[in-house]
């Protein structure tokens, strides 16, 4: 069974309760960031089977942590985190007990875990309208400008970003052709619609459906796709 969440931790670092596992039960929370990247796990295998206590940090916070959590999350690149929570489901029969497992997890700001006054609100985020034809094609460029403002790139990716910079894919700009000549427009045009037909076809080769779920079966690390 799976719990999930969203964190915006521009605000302040946010407080996740963990209950008891209790009567055989196991539960893992995967965390992510909004490039997908696992950082780290909460599991009977990381942090224990016991009812316990993560702060979740984000990247920009300076404050002190003035409590004392069983465990101080890791500090991922942006400031939005996702967690994948799942519960093993030991009786499809009952499942109450796996419930009460799941209603215990507790996601709490850090001032009200402490009682304290929350910080200032962070401004809203402007999101671009999503449009299917828009994100099919080149246009897609521009919602990835607007994501990567969100996610600062690694250390590992500065040499990617220059070349993404070269045809206008900056962070938080917005993506234009109109700088470009006609050539251009059309190789990166031809390039997009060959990278969606090369993954579509890796994607429909290379998975199997499993009890509705997509699994992907061969070619797990290929580098050249």
């Amino acid at each position: 069974m799976y719990s999930v969440a969203v964190l915006d931790l521009r605000r302040e670092p946010m407080v996740l309760s963990v209950p008891d596992g209790a009567n055989g039960y196991a539960c893992m929370i995967q965390m992510l960031d909004t490039s997908i990247e696992t950082l780290s796990y909460v599991s009977m295998l990381t942090t224990g089977n016991k009812a316990h206590t993560v702060v979740v940090v984000g990247p920009e916070y300076q404050g002190l942590i003035t409590c004392r959590p069983d465990r101080r999350g890791d500090h991922d690149q942006g400031p939005f985190r996702g967690h994948n929570g799942r519960t093993a489901v030991l009786d499809p029969d009952d499942l109450a007990p796996l419930h009460d497992i799941q209603d215990g997890f507790l996601l709490r700001p850090l001032s009200e875990f402490l009682g304290t006054e929350p910080l200032v609100d962070p401004p809203e985020l402007a999101f671009m309208d999503w449009d299917d034809a828009k994100a099919s094609g080149i246009g897609a460029f521009d919602y990835i400008s607007m994501v990567l403002a969100w996610n600062t790139p690694s250390i590992e990716e500065i040499i990617l970003m220059a070349r993404f910079a070269r045809i206008g894919v900056i962070p938080g700009e917005r993506f234009t052709t109109d700088s470009m000549d006609d050539n251009m427009v059309a190789a990166i045009e031809a390039g997009v619609a060959d990278a969606v037909a090369e993954i579509s076809a890796h994607a429909k080769a290379s998975t199997k459906l499993v009890n509705g779920w997509s699994w992907a079966l061969e070619d797990m690390c290929r580098s050249d796709l």
